[in-house]
This record gives C-alpha cells, structure tokens and sequence, in this order.
C-alpha cells in the first residue's frame, strides 16, 4: 500500500502549477482544476457532475467543481487543493466538491469521516457543509464526523472554527475542543466539550512526490502550451479583424450598389405597371364596346323571339275560338233540331179531336167557344164525356247535352258563355 506520511512537495509543486495556469491569458484558460485526487487507497468511487453513472477512481485523477467521491468499506482517499489545503476522507465517507475558485472552497460531507489541513489564505473562505451544520474554517487542523442521522462530530486541533446551524445559530470552538451538532436541535443548545486525550490527530499526509512532480510538469506544460495558443489565437484575432474591417467595408459599397440597383429596379417596376396598366385600359375599353354591341344584338333577337312567341300564341287563341264556334253552332243545330221535334209532338198532343158524326163543326179559328155555363140538353140528360185521347208516347230517344266548351273555348271567347266554369 502507498505511504501517507507528510512530503513538503506536493504543497509546493501544486502551487507551482496554479500559479502557472493562473497567468495564462484569461480568454484561453478554461475552469482551474479545483482539486486533485492524490493518493486512492482500497474502494473509491467517483462521479463527475451531471452524471449519473460512477466509476472507479483513480490517483492523480483531477476533481472540479460539483465532482464526487464515495469510499468502500477498505478505501481511503487523499483530496489535494492548488493551494495545499488536504482532506483525508476515511472508509464508508461520501464527500463532493461543492465549488472551488480561488477566493471559494466549499466541500460536503454526507456521512463518514474526515480530516482536514486547511492552509490559511488571505481573502479566501473555506467551508465545510453536514446536515446539520456549517464549519467556516480560518488556518486549521479538524475533524469533522457525520454519522447516517446527519449528528455531526466536530475536532479542532488547531485554529478556530465558525460553526453554524440551518436556523442561523452559531457557535464558536477553539483548539482542544468538540461540538456535536445534532439535525433537530442545532448548535444553540449543543455544549462545547474538551476532545478526550484518546482522540489525536493525524499526521498530515502528502502524496507521493514523484507523481506530484510529474502533475506539476505536466500542469506547467499544460499552461505553456495555453499560452502559445492564447497568443496564436490574438494574432488570428487581429488578423480576421483586420479581414472583418475589409469585409465591412466592401458589405458598405455593396449594399451601395444594391439600394441604388433596387432604386432602379422600383423605376422599372412603375413604368412597365404603368405601360401594362394603359395597354390593359385599352384592351378593356375594346372588349367593353364588343361586350355592348353583342349585348345589344342579343337584346334585339330576344325581342324578336318574344314578338314570334306572342304572334304564335294569338293564332293559337284565333284556332282555339274558331273551334269554339264551330261547336257552339253544331250544339245551337242540334237544340233546334231538338225544339222542332218536341213542337211537333205537342202539336199532335193539343190537336181538337175530329167532331163524331152529325155533331156541329167547331167554330172557325178566331170564333169564341162557347160559355162554360151552357145549358144541357133540352131531353134533361148528361151530356157525353168528351172522347179522350191518348197521345202517343212521347219519343224515348234522349238527346245529348250540348257539348261543353273548352277552357281555351272560355278564355278564348267569353269567360261567361253559357258552360264555362
């Protein structure tokens, strides 16, 4: 197993390369590496932020901000800040790396154990956050256990430390002393205690210096080749600017030629509307004055067609009447035939009957008849009933009704001849 006794080199061949990243141009540098991962011992997972997988973790293996690690039942891990600050993070401890910049260090402890050596930098905070409270460290050497209720265990062995509770209470511990903070009650009620003799603390640890030396070269390399390519990437700045002054103005005499060729083009555009619109009023007024003299041809043949229906129409009503009349005379020769034989019949029927023998003539026509009161018979006897006659019967051939007449008939003549409706 790798060794985790103190070495002075890896304080200072991480400084060493913070230093020459930090003096890159700003625009070619990217995010610092916050932290490395110096020494993995046993189990030790890692997961980068915004992924959801773990993996194995590594040594020398860099950590940035939102970056987390979880040791197994055996592991160890040594977490190496650029400005020497150390954290030793025990078996089943979950920690992340919350943020890290030069004036900000913010670590999170889950559950498990940890120590640390925090180097005392002017105008830089460093936190470190449990469930139950917040440890602001000022130069100092702790201890800082998390059990899985969230109660957090707090060991200063050297410096102060600020701590605070999610309410907002505070509570302020010395070298030699420990506080436990508890999820429910806080740091308000929670008593400051002197750390039991048997608790001691570690040596600081370093990681190996060879592989800090061989990370310190290669962050140097790194930060050189930064900056050959931040000065690559000035002189192609200045270059396209150059190139982007050029391109502006030729765009300018551009846009120049295009307004004035859209100028002319508009110029165009009216007189070809216009020349289009006097052909088209032309072309318009020539198939109006077609349109009206076809109009007015079609209007005179339907008159003509309409004078042709009415004349049609009149010698149809003049046939209709003349076959009215036709009837009518047929029916008024058929009425007299009529009216002539019923005369004759009633001629027959009122005829005197011839006188009997020796009996006086009747008086001539025109010769009064004699006094209904007459005197009877000078023998005082009835005179004889008159002779009585029986008529023929009468003819039994029916004759037919005048025909009735038409409606044509009736509109054509009269609407109140005789069988009209």
């Amino acid at each position: 197993m790798k060794s985790l006794r103190p070495n002075r080199w890896t304080a200072a061949a991480l400084l060493l390369a913070a230093m020459l990243v930090l003096s890159a141009p700003s625009h070619a540098v990217t995010e610092p590496v916050g932290a490395v991962l110096s020494t993995v011992l046993g189990g030790v997972q890692y997961k980068a932020k915004n992924s959801p997988a773990w993996q194995a973790a590594s040594s020398q293996q860099a950590l940035n901000s939102g970056d987390e690690l979880k040791t197994g039942d055996d592991g160890k891990a040594l977490v190496v800040f650029l400005d020497g600050t150390k954290v030793l993070l025990s078996p089943r401890s979950d920690f992340a790396l919350q943020s890290s910049s030069p004036k900000k260090i913010d670590i999170r402890m889950a559950v498990g154990l940890l120590e640390a050596w925090v180097k005392k930098v002017k105008g830089r905070r460093f936190a470190i956050k449990t469930p139950s409270s917040v440890a602001a460290v000022r130069g100092t050497e702790l201890r800082c256990e998390v059990d899985t209720s969230g109660q957090t265990s707090w060991d200063l062995f050297n410096g102060g430390l600020q701590i605070t509770d999610p309410q907002g209470n505070e509570q302020q511990i010395d070298s030699g002393q420990r506080l436990v903070s508890d999820p429910t009650q806080g740091v308000s009620q929670a008593k400051v205690e002197t750390i039991p003799p048997t608790v001691q603390p570690s040596p600081e640890p370093v990681g190996d210096k060879a592989a800090a030396e061989a990370k310190a070269a290669e962050a140097k390399a790194k930060a050189e080749d930064a900056v050959q390519k931040a000065k690559a990437a000035e002189e192609k700045a200045l270059l396209a600017k150059k190139d982007a002054a050029a391109a502006k103005d030729a765009a300018k005499a551009v846009e120049k030629e295009a307004k004035q060729a859209e100028k002319e083009a508009l110029a165009l555009k009216g007189k070809a509307e216009k020349d289009a619109t006097d052909q088209a009023k032309a072309e318009a007024s020539k198939a109006e004055q077609a349109a009206l003299a076809l109009k007015k041809a079609s209007e005179g043949a339907a008159a003509k067609t309409e004078a042709a229906f009415k004349t049609a129409e009149l010698a149809k009503n003049d046939v209709a009447l003349a076959k009215t009349e036709v009837k009518v005379a047929e029916a008024q020769a058929m009425v007299a035939e009529q009216i002539a034989q019923i005369e004759a019949i009633a001629a027959i029927v009122t005829a005197p009957p011839p006188p009997p023998p020796g009996a006086t003539p009747p008086p001539p026509t025109g010769t009064p008849p004699p006094p209904t009161g007459a005197l009877p018979p000078p023998d005082g006897s009835e005179p004889p009933p008159p002779d009585v006659i029986e008529l023929p019967p009468p003819d039994s051939t029916v004759l037919p009704p005048p025909p009735n007449p038409t409606q044509e008939t009736c509109t054509a003549v009269s609407p109140s001849a005789p069988g009209c409706p």
